[in-house]
């Protein structure tokens, strides 16, 4: 808690000045038997000296009376401040590059804390008492600290006090920080003593901590099954991420704070081969699950891959968790009655704290037929209608919503957005987002609010300081990188996980035995190359810049199964390949991560080209100049479908929406009113075809199994299988061409300049 520290940060900090240019509180000693220490400021300064907070100028003496720089006082506020100060660089024509001061100075300009006259800041002249007041109250707006303020006295000497400088005079009176001398006299430009800068920093480190307990909240997102850190499609240990990392980071918090609370925001049961293939089809004790309940998790939302699998695996990871799973938002269309509880009300120290769970709404563009018996609400609506009815009883409400801040499909309504939750509920104390897999570190009025990315590479972590009442004084949130954690060794061998990895290794290499008889996984076919050709631009993926054998395949196999005239399908991963050799349920999942059924559905020839154009616009403009091909930062790769059956050419001189030309089926230019029929998974058909009214009519057929056992069905029927490219799609409309082209790009592929992903080479 930043209140929390200050202390011990000014501690370290002041002990630091110890040369005499630097110095405010002395040099030579932390003796607090000064003999010079007498009048107003004697309980201050004896206060900071017993905490060790300053020292005296000798053995028995402080000299309260000597004067304060504007410098060093700069100085002191940049050191508690917590952030890391690098530059030296200031606009002040007065402050040296090379001065000691100088990065404090560049800090606090750079924050809006000190504006300096005139270019320059004048650092070794005494500070002013009305300056004071000035850039101690900029410096609390700018941490955001919490100041309580009671009612103002006019100093009689008002009319001494510079017009930039009363509004913060008056507030630094407000709440007890700076006071008036004789007569109700403020006497603003004189200067400041070392007894006046004692008082200051012992009130505002009081006024500043009004907390008696603080309750940390820690919370995981997107972990997409990932328990010891294992990529199995890869067959290798991951350094970054995984349970059982966070759980040594967990274990670290409790032993900080025991009023530590840990919970879940969704996408949390599927996303490997462990969960996808072995547990969640079939009725067994689930090894996430398992491993939150060990983890003692305090409660878990419903994300919308929870839903993947049916209802059946909902209500069974329900049964098993030991905690309460959420998801206000989620109900049966028959009754009404709530799939998972809407809120849960935990008590720590005393304190009540709510967690509102809210699953994301787009849960039926996703999973379509799966989830018929379900009704999804608004978000923030449904936040709002929980909100009301446990305000009162509160302490600090947190919000878990799977989904981002801004809304994916209803951007009118802002049923999937998570901003549109605070809008409605500013009681809200604190607002996890997740389902992006990215890193929100932000406030917004008085909520705080956090994200983390995917897998458990990032914690989210939310503070709370509250009274002896509790209500909250102050709060914050931080998010925790996990790359610098050892993985639990507790979780690593709970038996339940031992066996779960196990036998996942098993059902990838050698197979295991179902419980019909037969044998899943292991491996089943050989590759004479690689798929994939190597990208001419580290971080560019070849596969989506020209026709690969990687596509080819799987729209191969998509039109064989469905009998369709024309196929699409996307690269899922920038690094999917089938390496030369031996092939296995590994190499499956790395090309086809996710467990969609393929449908086949009628389309005209417009619809085609309509949904073509969807897809194309993944890529950005190409403009005269650029020396590469760049894709648009706000549609992820897997929306970017690629397709077989018909020949086409994608056109990046055009905007969005006119890029698709000369689409040709069987030799022939595709009509408009043309009929023919389209494979596509179930997830495309859905978000894609008609949540966007792409096309009007319904599927006609869908595929008892999923397109990873297509795949595998045919590999193991015609190995070995061999690259193939049928080139049926290209890039036009782009001239590539520079004289500075190959050097760039050696440059980028040496690391010397970032992966131009989202920004052509120009």
């Amino acid at each position: 808690m930043k209140n929390k520290r200050m202390l011990s940060t000014l501690i370290a900090v002041i002990m630091l000045l110890n040369i005499s240019v630097v110095s405010v509180f002395g040099a030579e000693t932390t003796s607090t038997s000064f003999t010079d220490v007498e009048g107003w400021y004697k309980d201050y300064v004896v206060d900071l000296a017993e905490n060790g907070i300053i020292k005296g100028k000798t053995e028995t003496t402080f000299e309260p009376l000597s004067n304060i720089s504007r410098a060093e006082f700069v100085a002191i506020l940049a050191r508690i401040s917590e952030d890391e100060i690098a530059s030296t660089e200031t606009e002040f024509k007065d402050v040296s590059e090379s001065s000691w001061y100088a990065a404090s100075v560049a800090w606090a300009y750079n924050n809006k804390i000190v504006l300096g006259y005139e270019g320059e800041f004048n650092p070794d002249d005494n500070i002013t008492r009305q300056d004071i007041a000035v850039i101690l109250m900029k410096y609390a707006s700018y941490k955001n600290e919490a100041l309580m303020a009671s009612e103002v006295k006019v100093f009689a000497d008002d009319e001494s006090i510079s017009d930039y400088a009363k509004e913060a005079v008056y507030k630094a009176q407000s709440t007890g920080l700076i006071n008036g001398k004789d007569n109700n006299n403020f006497d603003p430009l004189a200067v400041a003593t070392r007894g006046e800068c004692a008082k200051i920093i012992s009130i505002y480190i009081d006024v500043t901590d009004l907390s008696v307990k603080t309750i940390t909240v820690l919370g995981t997102t997107d972990l997409h099954g990932n328990i010891v850190g294992y990529s199995y499609e890869d067959d290798k240990e991951t350094t970054n991420n995984g349970m059982a990392r966070v759980y040594s980071y967990v274990q670290e918090v409790r032993n900080e704070n025991e009023n530590t609370l840990l919970v879940d925001n969704g996408d949390t049961i599927q996303g490997t081969i462990m969960t996808d293939d072995i547990y969640n089809k079939q009725d067994l004790e689930h090894p996430v699950i398992a491993t939150m309940n060990f983890m003692k998790y305090d409660a878990m939302v419903l994300g919308n891959h929870e839903f993947n699998f049916g209802l059946e695996l909902v209500n069974r990871i329900i049964a098993q968790a030991k905690f309460p799973i959420l998801a206000a938002n989620a109900s049966y269309v028959e009754d009404d009655a709530n799939v998972a509880l809407p809120y849960a009300m935990i008590e720590k120290d005393g304190v009540k704290i709510a967690f509102i769970g809210l699953t994301n709404p787009n849960v039926p563009r996703w999973d379509g037929e799966k989830v018929d018996a379900l009704k999804f609400a608004d978000m923030a609506e449904t936040a709002k209608l929980i909100v009301d009815e446990i305000k009162d009883e509160a302490n600090i409400i947190v919000a878990l919503a799977h989904s981002g801040l801004i809304a994916e499909y209803d951007e009118e309504g802002g049923s999937d957005s998570a901003a549109k939750i605070i809008e409605l509920c500013p009681e809200i104390d604190a607002l996890m987002v997740g389902h992006t897999h990215t890193t929100v570190d932000k406030t917004e009025g008085s909520t705080i609010i956090g994200g983390a990315r995917n897998l458990g590479r990032e914690v989210v972590r939310f503070d709370f300081d509250l009274d002896e009442n509790n209500n909250i004084v102050d709060s914050d949130v931080t998010i925790t990188d996990m790359a610098g954690y050892t993985p639990s060794e507790e979780i690593v061998n709970l038996p339940i996980v031992k066996e779960a990895h196990q036998k996942t290794l098993d059902y990838i290499k050698g197979g295991v035995a179902n419980d019909d008889g037969t044998t899943s996984g292991g491996t089943f076919g050989t590759a004479t190359a690689n798929f994939q050709p190597v990208d001419e631009i580290k971080g560019i993926p070849e596969g989506k810049l020209r026709d690969t054998a990687v596509m080819d395949l799987i729209n191969k196999v998509q039109l064989l199964n469905s009998g369709a005239d024309v196929s699409a399908a996307a690269l899922f991963k920038d690094t999917s390949d089938i390496l030369e050799g031996e092939i296995n349920y590994g190499t499956i999942f790395n090309i086809y991560k996710f467990d969609n059924t393929l449908y086949r559905v009628k389309v005209t020839g417009a619809e085609l080209k309509e949904y073509m154009e969807w897809s194309a616009a993944c890529y950005n403009q190409w403009v005269p100049g650029d020396m590469s091909i760049s894709f648009d930062p706000e549609k992820p790769g897997y929306l970017y479908d690629m397709f077989a059956g018909v020949d086409y050419k994608i056109d990046l001189s055009k905007p969005v929406g006119q890029r698709i030309r000369d689409v040709l089926f069987k030799g022939e230019p595709l009509k408009d009113d043309q009929e023919l029929t389209l494979a596509v998974n179930n997830y495309r058909y859905s978000s894609a075809l008609k949540a966007n009214e792409i096309v009007a009519n319904s599927k006609e057929w869908e595929s008892p199994n999923s397109i990873r056992d297509m795949l595998v069905q045919y590999i193991t029927e015609n190995t070995p299988i061999s690259p193939e490219v049928d080139n049926n799609w290209e890039i036009t409309g782009v001239d590539l061409s520079s004289e500075y082209r190959d050097e760039v790009i050696k440059m980028v592929n040496d690391g010397l300049l970032e992966s131009p992903y989202d920004a052509s080479l120009n």
